[in-house]
């Protein structure tokens, strides 16, 4: 069964649509809807969904009397950067891609942000349209417009707002995410439970076996549910200026200084967020915020979905400071952050450098 959300933003807005099987007939979909007087696509991918999907997408493109053109780059969050956006735009400048095209992302967070920043600036932006192949893509990283790279100060600290023309998410595809691949994206399904809505926490706590089988109707709920915690943030604070969206950021300051402490290699993001939502938590319970049982339920849920709790080594306090610096801004000795009030609630805090301890 088809469900489609729509973002308001304005000109700006889009749908999600999340259909069973969509991967195969993609190309019919956007000629119908979405190609916007399109001839010609440029599918973006990586080395692991390429030889899933790729070929698939291409022969749905055709039929719908498309010309399509592909570029597969290497897998991992270490493509996530300039040279790679400059070797995209090589490839488009090549094939004589036009404004009136459309890119196509076709894979996880890496390849939507990559994609996306590539759309947003060439040729002073072409549209582009999200296919999401993993589950945190397809609940977090496709939606809301953020695209970028990442730097050696720091993730994603070079990058823009963009939104797609359109979200396209096929539940079917998560049957060939690998274990690990699942569990980091549950990573962001969790936050959402956490950050603002309780009834997903107890879903996800109750039907963890129907999860991990891919029961269509309960993993129709939850991708439902997380996806409609992004969306109305997005639409309350498009451009992250407004103190709201930054509720998407509960576990993120933490498991970003892991990912590039770790050059994006020690820690998939999932599990790093899920580190990062433990320390928050921890430190909204030295403030007095929570109690030590939402630590223990917070922990117990991300270990029923393969996620760490702590860290492999500990970081220095001078190394967060660090990192802290280039992600956030401190003002006289605080940071602005997310942390947990109860299960469904959470605020931004001004924080004591010295909690990070």
């Amino acid at each position: 069964m088809t469900k489609i959300i729509k973002v308001n933003l304005g000109e700006r807005s889009y749908p999600i649509i999340i259909q069973p099987g969509l991967i195969n007939r993609i190309g019919t979909l956007n000629a119908i809807h979405y190609t916007l007087y399109a001839h010609r696509v440029v599918i973006i991918t990586d080395r692991n969904v390429a030889p899933l999907y790729l070929n698939r997408v291409i022969s749905s493109f055709r039929k719908a009397g498309l010309k399509c053109f592909s570029y597969v780059i290497p897998a991992g969050e270490r493509q996530k950067s300039l040279a790679t956006v400059n070797r995209i735009y090589d490839f488009l400048i090549r094939n004589k891609i036009e404004r009136s095209d459309i890119i196509i992302a076709l894979g996880g967070g890496v390849i939507g942000d990559l994609a996306g920043f590539a759309a947003g600036t060439y040729k002073r932006r072409i549209k582009f349209i999200q296919i999401p192949t993993s589950l945190l893509a397809q609940v977090d990283s496709s939606i809301g417009g953020k695209t970028g790279v990442n730097h050696s100060s720091g993730k994603n600290l070079i990058g823009m707002f963009y939104q797609p023309s359109a979200v396209l998410i096929d539940p079917v595809v998560l049957k060939t995410l690998p274990e690990s691949e699942f569990a980091n994206g549950m990573a962001e399904v969790i936050k959402a439970a956490i950050i603002k809505d309780a009834k997903l926490f107890r879903l996800l706590t109750n039907k963890h076996n129907q999860i991990m089988e891919l029961n269509p109707a309960v993993l129709e709920e939850m991708l439902l549910r997380a996806i409609m915690v992004k969306k109305n943030l997005v639409e309350q604070d498009e451009y992250d200026t407004k103190g709201k969206r930054i509720l998407l950021n509960y576990g993120h300051t933490v498991g970003h200084i892991l990912e590039s402490l770790g050059q994006y290699r020690h820690y998939k993001h999932g599990q790093a967020v899920a580190i990062g939502m433990m320390a928050a938590a921890r430190i909204a319970c030295r403030m007095g915020l929570i109690g030590k049982d939402f630590i223990g339920r917070q922990a117990a849920l991300l270990k029923l979905y393969k996620l760490p709790v702590t860290p492999n080594k500990p970081i220095r306090f001078s190394q967060a400071v660090k990192f802290l610096s280039q992600d956030k801004k401190i003002i006289k000795g605080k940071i602005e952050d997310v942390l947990p009030h109860r299960i469904g609630l959470a605020k931004t805090c001004q924080i004591p450098l010295n909690k990070f301890r």
